[in-house]
């Protein structure tokens, strides 16, 4: 399946420096995943262009996020096959060049924001003096910091999330409803930083249910309850 560049509305956000010849960062290669008697994705073809930002829409359940966790190796299809950075996404070289908010975030509960950014810079051997609270203050925490996460309100455990995502400028980012639960000013943190990302050239996969971040998406797809992709439109939301 040939998934088309769909064009984008003149209220977008500023231009994606991806082209249709872009090198490509992933292929999901005719997966197929199956549930019981539910087909989750059905012989799934995607290309992933460096520089853009696509979308994925659909409605509930009908499998937007298993693709964002194909795309990590947290999932293996069961038919097809899966390449990111021309590899499988499981190994150590290629997850650290990607950064994932998917599903309900994984967090330590019981430590401080501050202190789960220094766990993951220290995990990946990068200093993380500095790194904490300089990335909780880009999303809009530096104030909840020493706070135990078990007590941030959903949002805040969004932007978390987000800030753990954000962490070595990854090369592919995969978001999952990444505004989803955030009051107003949290939004404008988060699409400012998407802005940036967006100008960085960093290539963007988003899983959404709202029309503004679908528009700001260089090319949409859209999961069917029979597990197809097709293309997708932001009109497209209005039915799910």
């Amino acid at each position: 399946m040939t998934l088309a560049t769909l064009p984008r509305p003149a209220h977008t956000l500023k231009d994606s420096p991806m082209q249709s010849d872009a090198p490509i960062v992933a292929h999901i290669d005719e997966v197929s995943i199956q549930l019981g008697t539910k087909m989750i994705l059905n012989n799934v073809d995607l290309e992933i262009r460096k520089g853009e930002m696509l979308g994925i829409i659909g409605g509930n359940g009908t499998g937007k996020s298993t693709i964002l966790k194909l795309l990590v190796g947290l999932l293996r299809p069961d038919h097809g096959n899966v390449t990111v950075f021309d590899t499988a996404p499981t190994g150590p070289d290629v997850l650290h060049r990607i950064g994932a908010a998917i599903d309900a975030p994984a967090l330590y509960p019981w430590m401080s924001g501050r202190a789960v950014i220094k766990t993951v810079c220290d995990l990946r051997g990068r200093p993380s003096r500095s790194a904490a609270q300089d990335t909780l203050e880009r999303f809009g925490l530096g104030d909840a910091g020493r706070k135990p996460v078990v007590r941030y309100s959903q949002g805040m455990k969004k932007r978390l999330a987000l800030a753990v995502a954000s962490l070595d400028d990854p090369d592919l980012i995969l978001l999952d409803e990444p505004t989803n639960a955030l009051d107003p000013d949290a939004r404008g943190i988060v699409n400012d930083w998407i802005a940036e990302l967006r100008a960085k050239g960093t290539t963007i996969v988003v899983v959404t249910h709202r029309i503004t971040e679908a528009e700001q998406c260089d090319r949409l797809v859209r999961l069917n309850a029979d597990g197809q992709l097709v293309d997708g439109h932001p009109d497209d939301l209005r039915d799910v």
